[in-house]
């Protein structure tokens, strides 16, 4: 399962703001209104590999002109964070230097929209650095650690029934990125029917035995590791 999300950010940006990151350049911007998505095209012109960016994102009429949503904001803020605990499986990879990427931004087009504008506001670098609005991205970094540790701490019981073990299973599908679980099915294979049903909370849980112990002790041992990793990821490292 995917970490990928995007990042909530604040309601409204100056899309002045975009002057200072020069580094990650907005190519085009385009709206497709039979699908309702709108897909942006970026290039890294630094040095570095982007692992994470945010955008202002500003949806216009036919004349050209921004339209304000419900709370009159004329723009949003999106923030996309690529990074992945294993970057060999991402299905988004990080911004390669002089690379261009294009991204499809989950945001609701508004009534009249015919076009949208986009500027960066923020990036994250992979040593850390970051330049504008990133505060949130490692925010959300280091409540993926904490997902961990609590997905830890439900299962270092090791539930021996499958009773015990469903009650375990719907406490970690109501944590919010699933971590808990792609661990755990990922340990002991869960695949295609059984998983998609795992991860959907209007599915029924599908009946599954306990893990034996060496499959528990690679559940511990792999939730400690992504523990590890988005804490160390969850700290900014100063220009």
């Amino acid at each position: 399962m995917q970490r990928f999300r995007m990042v909530p950010l604040a309601a409204s940006l100056s899309i002045a703001a975009a002057a200072q990151i020069p580094q990650l350049k907005v190519l085009s911007a385009t709206v497709n209104l039979q699908s309702h998505n709108i897909a942006v095209r970026v290039e890294n012109e630094s040095s570095k590999v982007v692992t994470a960016y945010a955008l202002a994102i500003t949806q216009e009429d036919a004349d050209g002109k921004p339209i304000k949503d419900a709370s009159g904001n004329p723009s949003e803020s999106v923030g996309v964070d690529l990074l992945e605990y294993d970057s060999q499986t991402a299905a988004w990879k990080e911004i390669q230097p002089g690379a261009v990427s294009s991204f499809p931004i989950g945001t609701g087009l508004l009534p009249d929209a015919a076009s949208v504008e986009a500027s960066v506001t923020g990036v994250v670098y992979s040593d850390r650095t970051f330049e504008g609005q990133a505060q949130n991205f490692f925010a959300g970094r280091a409540n993926d650690a904490r997902e961990a540790r609590q997905a830890l701490a439900l299962l270092t019981p090791r539930p021996t029934t499958p009773a015990a073990l469903e009650s375990v299973l719907q406490k970690l599908r109501a944590m919010p990125h699933g971590i808990g679980l792609s661990v755990l099915a990922n340990q002991v294979h869960i695949t295609g029917v059984a998983a998609g049903a795992l991860f959907d909370k209007k599915e029924p849980l599908p009946a599954l035995a306990p893990p034996t112990a060496q499959q528990w002790d690679d559940i511990a041992a792999e939730l400690s590791k992504r523990a590890a990793f988005w804490d160390a990821q969850s700290q900014a490292v100063p220009q």
